[in-house]
């Protein structure tokens, strides 16, 4: 019996997104969205616990760092319009 030379990864990632689709992915090679990858669950093979928490602080962090830009922005415009 030999070992898998993908150490696993084309067999789970069948397990997780069906057969047909597995088979789609790797034999075109086709490139995807990072929301078609959560979609399909194929971003599942790479995160887990740990990493899937950290993920999700980064995510909160970077939100919270957009909406904060926001309100600069809106800020800077309002003082412009007063001066005007």
């Amino acid at each position: 019996m030999t070992r898998p030379s993908s150490g696993g990864g084309t067999e789970r990632l069948a397990l997780l997104v069906g057969r047909s689709r597995a088979k789609e992915l790797l034999w075109t090679g086709r490139q995807f969205s990072a929301a078609e990858a959560v979609a399909s669950r194929v971003e599942e093979m790479y995160t887990s616990g740990p990493v899937r928490i950290a993920l999700a602080q980064f995510e909160e962090r970077r939100a919270a760092r957009s909406r904060a830009g926001a309100a600069v922005e809106r800020a800077e415009t309002d003082r412009e319009q007063e001066r005007r």
